[in-house]
């Protein structure tokens, strides 16, 4: 007998989103802001031909920019300069930096300039790797466009990696390898306000209207978990359309997972994110499928705040399989894991096989426990 399952809910819990907000406030004050940019046009995005005037921390272009240059995005100039977008007064006033986020090269009126993405996906940008930098940054200035050391603790540094909807993004990532800590993290974002982009990068709730992480990979998967976002780090993720639409012949399929059994994250945030169609497809029935749109692992404080997640489905036949929208899994624990919870929606978490497994929308392991 076919059996189906679905579950539908929004949840709301409306405490303790004050403390968290004020804590992040406190710290970005004293921690060096670092930016980089994310997106798939590899070619220069000043089509105007503009010239720019760089004194101290302003760059003043001698036109109008396109709107979607902002926050992250690359000037290269002169014969061996580069500086960062770091904010966005209007279309032809930025404020730069340089590559360690002090005070770029001077450049003096009608400087021949360049603006380009400094990595072309999510994917090159984990490896902090020059072979992977945008390949039409001058090779005299691509080095600088990683980041010289992954220890973003010891400097009190946060690294802001920018993303733009320039494209799908179609390969799936990992990230780890870094040194954070709770203050001094990693936030993948779309930027929004035109303090940071002339049109936002965010999706508009709707799926493929910002960017998109949705990578394409029907490479078949069984004993290990397949993940399109993966994070090993303290890391805020903002704005991010997460989408397993083509991240096929998986057993064990997730859009977004945070830390795992034996690595600690020491603290999460994930708003404003669409997180949606993960399907677990049975490469063997011997085993169970577990489709989950984010697993939580071991982490600190957790916020999870204005997300939708949707469409997560199983079809695998295994009467273990089960499907989970978000699932706390047995190694989150009190009382160093606190979960907020905030204003997420969740829909459509379901069995689509013969599976007499289970399928929720909010769930936490046997023996996982915490403040919620």
């Amino acid at each position: 007998m076919h059996k189906r399952k679905s579950y539908c809910t929004t949840i709301f819990f409306f405490f303790s989103i004050i403390l968290i907000t004020n804590l992040v406030i406190s710290t970005v004050a004293f921690a060096a802001n670092l930016y980089r940019s994310v997106g798939t046009t590899a070619t220069n995005l000043n089509t105007g031909s503009r010239t720019v005037r760089i004194v101290g921390t302003t760059a003043t272009f001698s036109g109008s920019m396109p709107n979607n240059i902002g926050v992250g995005d690359a000037l290269v100039y002169g014969s061996t300069n580069i500086a960062f977008i770091a904010a966005r007064t209007s279309n032809t006033v930025y404020t730069v930096q340089s590559a360690t986020g002090g005070t770029p090269a001077a450049a003096s009126a009608e400087t021949t300039v360049g603006v380009y993405r400094c990595f072309n996906s999510l994917y090159n940008w984990e490896s902090n790797n020059v072979a992977n930098v945008n390949a039409n940054i001058d090779g005299a200035v691509d080095d600088d466009v990683v980041i010289a050391s992954a220890d973003l603790a010891t400097p009190g540094d946060i690294l802001n990696v920018a993303c733009y909807a320039d494209g799908d993004d179609t390969t799936a990532v990992t990230i780890d390898g870094w040194s954070t800590d709770a203050t001094h993290y990693i936030k993948i974002y779309t930027p929004v306000t035109e303090a940071e982009v002339g049109i936002s990068q965010r999706h508009t709730g709707k799926a493929g209207t910002g960017y998109v992480l949705k990578p394409n990979d029907s490479t078949p998967v069984t004993g290990s978990n397949s993940s399109v976002l993966y994070c090993l780090e303290s890391i805020v993720i903002d704005g991010i359309d997460i989408d397993g639409t083509d991240n096929t012949a998986k057993q064990t399929a997730l859009g977004l997972e945070i830390g795992d059994a034996t690595s600690a994250v020491e603290t999460a945030t994930i708003t404003n994110c669409l997180i949606h169609d993960i399907t677990a497809e049975e490469n063997d029935s011997g085993q169970a499928g577990m489709a989950f749109g984010c697993a939580v692992n071991q982490t600190g404080p957790f916020t999870f705040v204005n997300n939708v997640v949707y469409n997560i489905t199983n079809s695998c036949t295994n009467n273990s399989s089960y499907t989970n929208g978000v699932r706390f899994s047995n190694v989150f624990d009190a009382p160093d894991n606190v979960a907020y919870l905030y204003n997420n929606t969740v829909y459509n978490i379901q069995l689509t096989g013969t599976s007499t497994g289970s399928a929720y929308g909010f769930t936490m392991g046997s023996s996982a426990t915490a403040d919620v």
